[in-house]
């Protein structure tokens, strides 16, 4: 091969190699929608193809409100392994007492320099409020705050929950339970 004909083979290479690629792309897409079309041309198969993608749409809910209740009863535990104790709970109350000090002085430092606090911005907090969690009040009980924990655990505790389930004519299909999602 002279050296001038070099690149224009190269060339020809790379164009060939580039309109296989298009033609293996457009076989596949041709597959997919042969197949597309043999399930959903077809009355019962297409009624299987939709109830998959109802019972997924439900899974997938299913499953953010399994992490949603995961979370909630994380923070319930959290709040009431500070609040069910005496000790812990004085210390929870009097450091939320000194936060809202800190802020008032503040507060009164910028005012008396002359700046403006930004829409009346609330303090930021670091910590959820244990009291909201619970949805219980500084001054609730022991029993209380107790009774709150495990009202919320039962809200939302798997083994209490009931499963949907989805009608199809007349078949009744439960969903089954989700097993606990975990984070890879």
């Amino acid at each position: 091969i002279p050296p001038e004909n070099i690149g224009i083979e190269a060339k020809i290479r790379a164009q060939k190699k580039a309109e296989k690629e298009k033609v293996r792309e457009a076989e596949e897409i041709f597959k997919e929608a042969e197949e597309a079309y043999s399930v959903l041309s077809n009355a019962k198969t297409r009624k299987l193809y939709d109830m998959e993608n109802i019972l997924a749409q439900k899974k997938a809910k299913k499953e953010e409100k399994f992490k949603e209740a995961q979370e909630k009863i994380k923070e319930a535990q959290e709040a009431y392994s500070v609040l069910g104790n005496a000790k812990t709970r004085k210390l929870y109350d009097m450091e939320n007492i000194l936060a809202q000090k800190k802020v008032k002085k503040e507060e009164k430092f910028k005012e008396a320099e002359g700046e403006q606090t930004q829409n009346n911005k609330k303090p930021l907090v670091t910590k959820r409020d244990y009291y909201e969690v619970l949805g219980t009040s500084p001054n609730a009980s022991d029993n209380e705050i107790k009774k709150a924990f495990r009202k919320i655990s039962r809200q939302h505790h798997l083994d209490l929950q009931t499963y949907p389930t989805v009608t199809l004519g007349e078949a009744s299909i439960p969903l089954p339970p989700l097993q606990p999602v975990t984070s890879q």
